[in-house]
């Protein structure tokens, strides 16, 4: 008998799809979070389809939300927080019922840490960039600039419990939403599109990069290294109508050759109409920019200057590509 009376065997739960008996978890008291689920569900029937959602909207597991499905079951990425009777974590099976998930005291909300597979933190939302301190810019302009001169990202999602990336052209609405909105249009034969309705997407912007030598530096001993910029931006990603991708399109367009626009013997709009077709529009509203500006900013003057004067001297594109994108941000200069 435990302190409430109940036989201690009650306090193993039944997993009948997997045929096996689990502990309760034991969390450690940072991850004690959040939303208790004993009340949703009791042992002897299923949850109904509104509490089904409300647990689950509250484990995004593995960096996407567990949706449930029609049978009234969580998917396969809940019982993986689970640990065994030995302490060890195992597969899954397909699916777990309800009424083991309501037996779990407490769970984790999405601000929390979840366990992974091997039982180590893993994360509920996509981790922040590392960016030192000595290099961190938190203008939310610096990264919209970046975004609006290097627009071609790549979007990554997880789609059937796999990442996969699509390299895309994208425009930015800095002005709307909480950190701006997205814009852009997959290939509709790409199927990364499909699974991507109300989910929240990372997408990656790189700017100016190059190879550093260390023979450039005043100062010795040093290391080669790569200097660059780049913008991860997050955020919930929506599909378009047609009239809705037409105008991103034609905004894409008027951003890298607005003349085009007006040559209706180049692109006519019967043409462009039935182009459509075959694209699918989406918005992005962002939630969350980083900016990571590795400039060398944080050496010595003697250091940066070397490294900007090498760059400005080198024949190689990327290299004067980088030197100008630092004169225009004012860092590593060495002055």
């Amino acid at each position: 008998m435990n302190k409430r009376g109940v036989p201690q065997s009650e306090n193993k739960l039944s997993d009948k799809n997997a045929g096996k008996m689990i502990n309760k978890p034991k969390m450690p008291p940072k991850l004690r979070a959040a939303v208790s689920v004993a009340t949703l569900i009791s042992d002897k029937r299923r949850a109904t389809p509104n509490a089904v959602k409300k647990l689950a909207m509250t484990l995004p597991i593995m960096g996407r939300v567990a949706e449930p499905n029609v049978s009234g079951v969580l998917p396969k990425h809940f019982i993986q927080m689970l640990p065994n009777k030995s302490g060890e974590y195992h597969k899954a099976p397909s699916t777990i019922p309800i009424a083991v998930a309501a037996k779990i005291p407490k769970t984790l909300t999405a601000r929390n840490l979840a366990y992974n597979t091997r039982g180590q933190r893993g994360f509920l939302k996509a981790k922040k960039m590392y960016i030192p301190n000595n290099i961190k810019t938190d203008d939310i302009k610096v990264a919209h600039q970046l975004i609006d001169e290097f627009g071609f990202g790549l979007l990554v999602s997880s789609v059937s419990d796999a990442l996969t990336g699509t390299h895309l052209p994208m425009v930015l609405h800095a002005n709307e939403g909480e950190c701006g909105v997205l814009y852009g249009h997959f290939a509709k034969a790409n199927p990364h599109w499909k699974d991507l309705e109300g989910k929240h997407v990372l997408m990656v912007f790189s700017g100016p990069h190059h190879y550093i030598s260390p023979s450039w530096y005043a100062h010795a001993p040093a290391v080669p290294t790569w200097n660059y910029a780049a913008v991860h931006a997050m955020g919930k990603l929506n599909l378009l109508d047609s009239k809705q991708t037409i105008a991103v399109v034609e905004e894409l367009v008027g951003q890298y050759e607005p003349e085009l626009l007006a040559h209706q013997n180049i692109i006519s709009h019967e043409y462009r109409d039935k182009l459509l077709s075959g694209i699918v529009g989406f918005k992005v509203a962002l939630t969350s920019l980083q900016c990571k500006q590795k400039l060398g900013q944080q050496r010595a003057l003697e250091d940066q200057a070397g490294v900007y004067n090498a760059l400005r001297k080198a024949a190689n594109p990327q290299a004067l590509g980088l030197a100008d994108y630092m004169k225009q941000q004012g860092l590593g200069l060495g002055e």
